[in-house]
């Protein structure tokens, strides 16, 4: 699960000077990152008033004394580069680095890596390694992704009869073959079926036959592409959707009409943790600010996913 993407940027130091770098919109394709060279002076004057906007959120919540030193302890590491010195940081799958093309935000990275250091420094983390699910995610693959998982049962997107329908013309569309990943969902008799069955639904007298040819079909294809035992994927959550909605031939055959994911922006990575508190725990979100980092859809009512992180504006 993921959401729409939000203005991120960052300031980074390039061996050209210092830059100013707003971050790519996945539901924009084509876009490309841009950046600006600026004054040192006015990007510590951004990077001042960012961390002043972040404390006074922070400042509006009730912590306990702990929390409060804990909070203390996290501008003091950021301020004292030494601290981090020595401690761990983790690794990440070259598939997470880069993938169909896209690469993942190195500032992200950075942010995280960083925050990682310090959670070893203020010991709230135990020994054990973090452990990295996914960074990048490049469109055809997300769509693919995406595709295997509204053929999945669980994820009761062909549950409808309309979606059904939906479905059933998307594959006629494409003729079986995906335009964006060229993964072959249906045969050519399927697809002969899916064609046979839409033309008879503007009968009264053989629509409710249609429809259950088209529920039969769907069925098969289903249980052929979505998660089953020997499926390479078993795509068991939404990835999601490479391509923006107004890009409808490139969806298909996903009935879906969800955003774009900001792993395909190269704005996510999913990572856990060894926190010792529950993952849920509000200070997390509290110290990861500090690093300019949150966790947008950790209190998702669809899907709470407590390894999602993203940058915010710093």
């Amino acid at each position: 699960m993921d959401h729409g993407a939000a203005f991120r940027w960052s300031i980074e130091n390039r061996p050209e000077g210092t830059t100013f770098v707003k971050a790519r919109d996945p539901n924009i394709v084509g876009e490309e990152k841009t950046a600006w060279p600026i004054d040192p002076a006015v990007a510590t004057m951004i990077k001042d008033k960012a961390t002043a906007q972040a404390d006074a959120l922070l400042e509006k919540q009730a912590y306990t004394p702990k929390q409060k030193e804990l909070l203390a302890m996290a501008d003091a590491f950021k301020a004292d580069p030494k601290l981090g010195e020595g401690r761990r940081t983790f690794g990440i799958p070259g598939s997470f680095l880069s993938q169909d093309g896209e690469t993942l935000s190195m500032d992200l990275v950075g942010r995280l890596q960083q925050f990682y250091q310090f959670c070893q420094y203020a010991q709230i983390v135990t020994a054990d390694a973090p452990a990295v699910s996914s960074g990048i995610r490049g469109r055809p693959t997300a769509h693919k992704l995406s595709v295997h998982w509204m053929l999945n049962t669980k994820s009761q997107l062909l549950n409808s009869t309309a979606n059904q329908q939906k479905f059933a013309q998307n594959i006629v569309d494409i003729d079986g073959k995906d335009p964006a990943c060229g993964e072959t969902w249906a045969d050519t008799t399927q697809i002969s079926r899916f064609s046979a069955a839409l033309g008879k639904l503007g009968d009264e007298t053989t629509k409710a036959e249609a429809e259950g040819e088209i529920a039969e079909v769907t069925k098969e294809i289903q249980n052929a592409k979505g998660k089953t035992v020997d499926d390479k994927w078993k795509q068991g959550a939404q990835a999601i959707e490479g391509y923006p909605t107004s890009m409808t031939d490139m969806r298909k055959p996903n009935v879906s009409d969800c955003s774009v994911s900001n792993h395909c922006g190269g704005e996510a990575m999913d990572i856990t943790f060894p926190f010792v508190m529950n993952y849920y725990d509000p200070i997390i979100d509290a110290v990861a600010l500090k690093f300019g980092l949150y966790r947008p859809v950790k209190d998702s009512s669809n899907s709470p996913e407590h390894w999602h992180y993203e940058r915010v504006g710093g």
